[in-house]
C-alpha cells in the first residue's frame, strides 16, 4: 500500500516538478507521510529494535514508489507530449491513442 500510493505522489511530484509548482510538489512529497505512519502504526511497527527490518521497508517502499512515480511520468511525458496531475488520467489518456492506433 504504501509503494502504491508513493507511485501516484511521485508522478504528482514529477508533474509538479515539470510545471515549476513549488507546492504542488511540496505537497506531493508531504501528503503520503501521515497514511505511512498510519499503515505502519496498524501493522505495529514501532521504533524498537526489533521492528527496525519493517520500519525500514516501510521507507524504502516510500522512496522507491516515488521514484518510480518520477519515472512513469518521464515515459507519459515522452508517449503524450503533455501530462496531467494524476497518472490514471494519462494511462487512460495513452490507453485511447493506442487503441485508435494513434500510439507512437
Amino acid at each position: 500500500m504504501t509503494f502504491t500510493t508513493n507511485i501516484v505522489a511521485g508522478y504528482w511530484r514529477a508533474h509538479a516538478k515539470t510545471r515549476r509548482n513549488r507546492l504542488e510538489w511540496f505537497l506531493a512529497v508531504h501528503l503520503p507521510i501521515p497514511l505511512v505512519a498510519l499503515l505502519r502504526r496498524m501493522a505495529g511497527v514501532g521504533f524498537t529494535p526489533q521492528s527496525l527490518p519493517f520500519l525500514l521497508s516501510f521507507i524504502a517502499a516510500y522512496f522507491l514508489g516515488q521514484r518510480i512515480g518520477g519515472v512513469l511520468h518521464s515515459r507519459f511525458l515522452e508517449s503524450l507530449g503533455e501530462t496531467r496531475r494524476f497518472i490514471i488520467l494519462d494511462w487512460l489518456r495513452l490507453r485511447s491513442t493506442q487503441l485508435m492506433g494513434y500510439g507512437r
